[in-house]
């Protein structure tokens, strides 16, 4: 970005996010927070060479630059709409369980605010000879691009005899 100090500033009075201080001098870097989402923000020293997604590519589907999840995608979509952000793209339930909008800041930055609509799906465990197989692969592979460290906590009995976990207890790093 041009201007950290006019990107906070925004982010602090669009998007209702905080901060407590500026770094570097001239400022160079800054640290914005929402709750328990915190973006970092950095000053370039080039003018000039912000790259959105959506300008960077304009031919791809990469529509947004970041992905924050919330507890209330309504809520949130109110108040940006009552502050007069920049709404991009509505909000709208998607096929994939969740309730999503699309923001743009005062950079052109592309912000996708979503929460989900549906609980995660359980997995069946049979036996521990199948749990073995599943934990196996789960560490050596990764889910939506993220390498699978452990499960969160313990299995819990699910029907009958099957002990069940849903993905959303596996851990990803």
């Amino acid at each position: 970005m041009d201007d950290v100090a006019t990107t906070a500033n925004y982010y602090r009075d669009k998007l209702g996010f905080q901060y407590e201080r500026f770094w570097g001098e001239p400022p160079c870097f800054c640290m914005v927070y929402r709750n328990v989402i915190v973006i970092m923000l950095r000053q370039v020293s080039a003018k000039g060479v912000m790259r959105p997604n959506h300008i960077a590519d304009p031919e791809s589907d990469a529509d947004w630059d970041a992905y924050i999840w919330v507890d209330d995608a309504d809520a949130l979509y109110g108040e940006f709409t009552a502050k007069g952000v920049k709404i991009t793209r509505g909000i709208c339930d998607q096929p994939y369980g969740c309730r999503d909008f699309d923001v743009e800041d005062c950079n052109g930055y592309r912000l996708c605010t979503s929460m989900a609509t549906a609980p995660p799906p359980l997995v069946c465990i049979k036996s521990v000879a199948e749990l073995v197989v599943i934990e196996d692969a789960l560490g050596r592979a990764d889910i939506a691009g993220h390498p699978v460290i452990g499960p969160e906590r313990t299995l819990q009995a699910g029907n009958g005899n099957e002990p069940a976990f849903r993905l959303g207890d596996l851990l990803l790093g």
